[in-house]
């Protein structure tokens, strides 16, 4: 037990010093970027009287990975003239992009803030497809501001560009079936961990036998629902909000669900089952199988009992293995004990 907790000790340590190192190495990076995009503005010619503006550039095979560290490869400038569109960048490695685009052949297009490619940010294409790059509006760390400033530079390279309706004005989640009926299937899920897990099924559960390993995987429905909410066009940023509830809504309403369903597919419903009172409160089943009880918090009802006396409890077994004590009459046996202590009390004053 002692060599497990060390082992826990040690790891919850070593995670968490490589998080700080993660956070120290993403802060160097950034701040690296921002200074060589600072040295591309400084090199503008101030007098050429162009529109520019501080951008996240990748180029296309960069922006396809699903999982990066920081959500752009280089962070640059976009200048605008009369008739081209530049682009200014240096990578990491200090290889220097410098790209210029004509604007009657811009191929401009909006990409937005769709799957875990775009990081939680809105992206525009620029220049061919496989060839082009991508561009996003540098507003730091704030992705909420990435929509409009991303869709301001569109319509200052290209007036003629015409925004979808994604750009123009924040997602809205009823008017999407999908993420609709995620919101519903949220509160539908915290609902029933209320009433079913805390008003309506008052059976303890003692043990989780072969149910455990949904404790774990439970959540992991995050995962699908994601992918399902982004191919239908649930920009990335909202698909992994809503996934995410719905994860938490799962692994709330997991121990409710099954304990009803165990309690459904037990085929004798709560049996009675002998156990034996033992020191501190504890109490041993007679028979092996069922679990331990531990009812020390209430020591004092059970101080009237001969250690080794037996005490019979209503359990349900269904075949998930779950425990479930139903301790309905116990209660009232609890409540008129600590009602007829607290009167004695006030007698004896």
């Amino acid at each position: 037990m002692k060599i497990t907790a060390q082992l826990l000790s040690l790891m919850n340590g070593a995670f968490l010093l490589f998080s700080i190192a993660l956070v120290v190495w993403v802060a160097v990076k950034a701040r690296r970027a921002k200074r060589l995009q600072d040295q591309l503005i400084a090199g503008l010619d101030p007098d050429a009287g162009d529109a520019w503006f501080r951008v996240n550039v990748s180029r296309p095979a960069r922006f396809a990975r699903l999982f990066k560290l920081l959500a752009f490869e280089a962070r640059g400038i976009l200048v605008s003239s009369a008739d081209h569109v530049r682009i200014l960048a240096v990578l990491p490695s200090g290889e220097r992009i410098d790209r210029s685009f004509i604007k009657h052949e811009l191929g401009l297009r909006w990409v937005g803030n769709a799957g875990l490619a775009s990081s939680n940010l809105h992206w525009i294409g620029i220049g061919p497809v496989d060839g082009g790059l991508m561009v996003s509006a540098d507003t730091g760390f704030n992705a909420l501001q990435s929509r409009e400033a991303t869709a301001d530079i569109c319509r200052i390279i290209d007036p003629r560009f015409r925004l979808p309706g994604v750009a123009l004005s924040e997602f809205a989640l009823e008017k999407n079936p999908a993420s609709l009926l995620a919101v519903l299937a949220f509160f539908g899920l915290l609902a029933f961990t209320f009433f079913d897990g805390v008003v309506w099924n008052q059976n303890e559960l003692l043990e989780f036998g072969k149910a455990a390993w949904g404790t774990v995987a439970a959540p992991l429905l995050a995962l699908p629902v994601y992918a399902g909410l982004a191919r239908r066009r649930v920009p990335s940023r909202e698909s992994m909000t809503l996934a995410a509830l719905i994860g938490l809504g799962v692994a709330g309403a997991y121990i409710p669900a099954i304990k009803r369903l165990d309690q459904w597919m037990a085929a004798g419903g709560a049996v009675p089952v002998a156990y034996r009172l033992g020191p501190n409160a504890s109490l041993e089943p007679v028979s092996p199988g069922p679990p331990k009880i531990n009812y020390s918090s209430r020591k004092e009802y059970w101080q009237q009992f001969k250690e080794g006396s037996i005490h019979h409890f209503d359990l349900t077994h269904g075949p998930l293995g779950l425990w479930q004590l139903d301790h309905t009459k116990l209660d009232g046996e609890l409540k008129r004990f600590y009602e007829a202590s607290q009167k004695d009390g006030k007698s004896a004053k």
